[in-house]
């Protein structure tokens, strides 16, 4: 034991205090005295005692009233964390009997924290946040050696529950080094006579907790060590008396560990056990007829209070041991069951005992005897999977009647608690009877495995499964207008469970009878009725015939979802949403309402049921957005109740935060969908992209369709320039981090040229600041390093053009200004280069942008130019023409296939081409008419079929949709009118410029201006008539 120290002075923490722990870390600045006088409180010579003191004042001050000197102490506690001895000095403060209850409380909360985090996964690799939370090799050697005997000897459950918990943090990280230590500290607790039974319960709540933490191969070595004294220990308490608490706890924790050292958990498909030190080599009959004997022991009577539930308990994990073993032996494969023959042998001899044992168990039951409701229900499981083993099935069968008549049907029986429940509140009894989460091992969990089972044994046998049809037919379906309410609701469910109805004359009656249901005056009523509409229009094959009662019905779907809040009633709501969108719009507003308070509700709450439902109701919210897309005007009367939803996901909410995704598409649906994107929705695009920085592309997928929505509202994004500055940053995230980051990099390159191509008109703004950073540091940083996989280069291209298209004039200066002018163009001509076979062949997309960004060049005039570019001129004229050629070369051929298309447009294999090949999202009749087609036909097979082109035509489409006018500009047009605007502004030094152009470029000069660009007629070069000759 850790001795008492004689440290304890009851006082408040005082000026002096804080003053010594800021004199001890040596703390510069605003301390209430000078260094001198703190070091002469100890300084960093700090003696022990001193230092327990002062952590005593300072954890006495976290339970104080005064705000100020809770956070002041909290403040000097985290510094005070960093010195030497400090964990220690907590172990110390826990153990010590003179000191105050919460203040030891207190330090054991701090202490398990503590520990959290300095043994994590993250400290060991050395994570840089974790590593604040190091523990020195000194303190950690004094936990290694105390921990153990602590939690063992501490005499207050609640201290000894917040310690044991760091056991399990240590077994994760340290297990080699502290594990046998450990284990010789236990066996020493687990030696009869040497240990009291208190002592003894916890050295095996020791081992249950560091099994826990322990990786699942190990397991079996630490229990392979400790089996022979637990098992001399539960031997012990077996033979003791049955009435005996202690004995009852000791059985309890063994079973337990047993459970969690069953071989399912302990199997691996890659890494065999090792069967050399695995209990279940050569101990497997011992721990089998163990647990056996667990079930069949005889008990006190027993009663619901919890005194008496406790001498359950030992069964519950036995019968939780073989359901496993079993359901893992019917699973697992050739391999599995020649790493555990011994085991499986010795399971199959004892099972059906174990099984007859449960049933008798379960038979007293009818008999008024108590059994608790998870007991009941873990037996109920039992026999599930036992039923499904052959040795098994030979028991049960002779005994089938008793079975079901004194164990499973009085299980299903409307009992009286079942009838309070309703009266009481109907709300709660659906939780209680239906709710997965809520029930988890409730006694109707086991009963639904057992219908659940026959069910699908019967699902293939068509003369059983009819014959249970017609029993329904014949005695439950009257019972959907029964004057019992329970029976209706049985009705309901038993109706809405079996899926053969609609191959029945007599399906519409039986529809509209669950459907009237949905108006009955019981809540438990609706809610099965819901369930059971929802599973016969699910299994129908046609449903029209539904149509017409859906807006009969939903009024009543809503309402329920007022009067309780649950995933199944939400999930009908979805359904209908998405299979009948036209009947459901008339009412979206009210829907949309009550889903909004559903998961504002949900979301307060943790707890596992209400993550379902939160699941749900987003689901369904997002399905209704999308059935709503094509009428704006109801957005404005849903607008307030989806927005408090977003501000809530946006809040970093730790419920929230599995659906932030979820969340960044419904603002999509808001930005896109509605007529403008309100002030409201415009506070969203900080959060937005504050929950970017957080998580990034691997959770927000869809980041850059939202952003790229506000960006159409071009005018209010300029206008604040940190609605720029958080665009640039979110982008620079991901392309100053190469390679890690290069999976998003395409994704990042894109945002900016959405920003580029957006903000083009509203050039002189905030954009114009970071073409600098974007051209030098992202861009040319990127082409300098090489070596990028084609979807990063092929991205990084298309953001070059973008830049030079929006500010020409801004982008040359800034990489003139840093000297990237050369590696700038020579990377974006080799690109465009058609005999390089290294460069990534470039889209159609592309090619035009190309076009743009070199003729937005072209149109600021020779001598403006750098000094690179005007010795370069004739490189970047003729790049830029043979750019065009090619697009008028697959436009002509476009144009050729369109012809013969028209001339077989009558026949069946024009007609096949049409059903094959449908109208694209780029408004082309056929997709062999598209430009994308000529590009995939100069592809190779490869190239046309990998992922990454694909994805390519995916960021093509996103640039179509964010700006359709540019898309479908005249690219011909617009080199004429700034070719004609360089022969202006030029026309003194024009020949001079052109002496050094390749004739063939000037020929091809020529047959471009010539080219007919859509009128009919040869257009006009604006501002200039000039011939160009040889």
């Amino acid at each position: 034991m850790i001795r008492e120290h004689g440290f304890i002075k009851t006082q408040h923490p005082n000026r002096k205090t804080f003053a010594i722990v800021r004199g001890a870390l040596q703390l510069r600045g605003g301390s209430d005295m000078s260094m001198q006088q703190a070091a002469s409180h100890g300084g960093d010579n700090m003696n022990e005692l001193q230092m327990l003191q002062v952590m005593h004042d300072l954890l006495a001050a976290t339970l104080r009233s005064d705000q100020n000197i809770r956070q002041e102490a909290e403040k000097h506690l985290d510094i005070l964390r960093q010195k030497p001895g400090f964990l220690p000095c907590l172990l110390k403060i826990i153990t010590t009997s003179a000191v105050s209850v919460e203040v030891r409380m207190s330090a054991a909360v701090y202490f398990k924290n503590c520990m959290k985090k300095a043994w994590s996964k993250e400290q060991a690799e050395g994570d840089s946040d974790a590593l604040q939370y190091r523990v020195s090799d000194a303190d950690r050697l004094i936990i290694r050696q105390h921990i153990v005997e602590t939690v063992i000897h501490l005499e207050s459950d609640q201290l000894k529950r917040l310690l044991a918990d760091c056991l399990k943090f240590m077994a994760e990280t340290e297990s080699a080094d502290w594990i046998p230590q450990a284990v010789g500290q236990l066996k020493k607790y687990l030696t009869l006579g040497a240990a009291s039974i208190p002592q003894m319960c916890a050295a095996l709540d020791v081992i249950y907790k560091v099994e826990l933490g322990l990786p699942r191969d190990k397991i079996s070595p630490l229990i392979y060590e400790l089996f022979i004294p637990m098992m001399t220990v539960g031997k012990a308490a077996i033979d003791g008396p049955v009435a005996s608490p202690h004995g009852a706890l000791v059985l309890k924790m063994i079973c337990k560990i047993l459970y969690r050292a069953n071989p399912s958990w302990d199997w691996s498909e890659e890494a065999e056990p090792n069967q050399d030190i695995s209990i279940w080599k050569d101990q497997s009959d011992v721990v089998t007829g163990f647990l056996a004997t667990v079930i069949q022991r005889e008990l006190p009577p027993t009663g619901e209070d919890d005194f008496l539930i406790q001498f359950w308990l030992p069964k519950k994990w036995a019968v939780r041991f073989f359901t496993k073993a079993t359901s893992f032996y019917k699973k697992c494969d050739t391999k599995a069951r020649k790493a555990y023959d011994s085991f499986f042998k010795v399971l199959q001899s004892c099972i059906p005992e174990v099984m007859k044992t449960v049933v008798v168990l379960m038979e007293k039951s009818f008999n008024g005897n108590f059994i608790p409701k998870k007991v009941h229900s873990d037996c109920f499981g039992l026999l599930s999977e036992c039923q499904k083993v052959r040795k098994c099935w030979n028991v049960l069968k002779p005994n089938l009647k008793p079975l079901f008549y004194h164990v499973v049907v009085p299980a299903m029986w409307h009992g009286a608690h079942d009838e309070n429940l309703w009266r009481e509140d109907p709300v709660e009894y659906i939780m209680k009877k239906y709710d997965d989460q809520e029930r988890n091992h409730c006694l109707k969990e086991g009963i639904f495995y057992a219908i659940g089972a026959m069910k699908v044994s019967y699902a293939r046998e068509g003369k059983y499964y009819d014959k249970i049809i017609s029993i329904i037919k014949k005695y439950a379906v009257k019972d959907l207008e029964s004057d019992v309410p329970h029976l209706r609701a049985c009705a309901c469910w038993i109706v809405g469970e079996y899926d053969r109805w609609y191959k029945m004359s007599s399906f519409p009656s039986i529809v509209r009878k669950v459907a009237k249901c949905l108006k009955d005056s019981e809540v438990p009523v609706q809610y099965e009725a819901a369930l059971s509409l929802k599973n016969l229009m699910e299994s129908a094959d046609d449903l029209e015939e539904f149509r017409p009662l859906i807006a009969e019905v939903l009024p009543n779907i809503i309402s329920l979802m007022q009067s309780i809040q649950h995933d199944e009633v939400v999930s009908v709501a979805a359904f209908m949403v998405e299979r009948f969108p036209e009947e459901v719009l008339p009412l979206a507003s009210s829907i949309c309402k009550n889903l909004c308070q559903t998961i504002l509700d949900s979301s307060e709450s943790a707890h596992l049921s209400k993550t379902v439902l939160l699941s749900v109701s987003i689901s369904a919210l997002l399905s209704l957005l999308n059935a709503m897309k094509d009428l704006p005007h109801l957005y404005g009367e849903i607008d307030n109740e989806i927005l408090k939803v977003l501000n809530r996901m946006f809040s970093n909410q730790e419920s929230m935060g599995q659906f932030i995704a979820d969340g960044v598409e419904i603002l999509n649906y808001l930005t896109y969908c509605a007529p403008s994107i309100t002030d409201s929705v415009w506070n969203l695009f900080k959060p937005l992209c504050e929950t970017f920085h957080r998580v990034g592309y691997s959770v927000l997928d869809n980041f850059n369709s939202v952003v790229s929505n506000y960006m159409h509202s071009t005018k209010r994004f300029v206008s604040d320039p940190m609605n720029v500055h958080m665009v640039y940053t979110a982008a620079a995230k991901y392309l100053c981090n190469i390679p890690e980051a290069e999976t998003f990099c395409p994704r990042a390159a894109s945002l900016l040229s959405f920003m580029f191509l957006n903000c083009k008109d509203e050039s002189g703004g905030y954009v114009d600041g970071y073409v600098d950073d974007i051209a030098n540091g992202l861009i040319c940083s990127n082409y300098q390093r090489g070596s990028t996989s084609e979807g990063f280069q092929l991205s990084l291209h298309r953001l070059s053009l973008h830049m030079l298209y929006y500010n020409p004039s801004i982008a040359l200066q800034a990489l003139d200004s840093k000297g990237n002018l050369k590696i700038f163009f020579e990377t974006v001509f080799s690109a465009f280069d058609r005999l390089n076979d290294k460069a990534v062949t470039p889209r159609q997309y592309d090619r035009k942008i190309f076009v743009y960004a070199m003729s937005s060049v072209l149109s600021l005039g020779f001598n403006v130019l750098p000094q690179y570019l005007r010795e370069n001129f004739h490189v970047l004229l003729e790049k830029l023409v043979d750019v065009i050629k090619e697009l008028l070369s697959v436009k002509q051929r476009r144009r050729n296939m369109q012809s013969q298309s028209s001339l077989s447009a009558g026949s069946d294999e024009s007609s096949r081409d049409s059903d094959l090949y449908p109208e694209t999202d780029f408004g082309y009749s056929d997709y062999f008419l598209s430009d994308e087609w000529e590009l995939a036909k100069n592809d190779s097979e490869e190239s046309r079929d990998s992922d990454e082109d694909s994805d390519d035509e995916i960021e093509v489409h996103d640039y179509y949709e964010l700006n359709e006018a540019f898309y479908k500009r005249n690219y011909v047009e617009f080199f004429k009118n700034a070719y004609g605007q360089f022969c202006t502004t030029n026309k003194e030094i024009l020949d001079q410029i052109l002496n050094r152009v390749n004739p063939n470029t000037i020929d091809s000069i020529n047959e471009v201006l010539r080219e007919d660009t859509g009128s009919g007629q040869l257009q006009t070069v604006r501002d200039h008539d000039v011939t160009i000759t040889d």
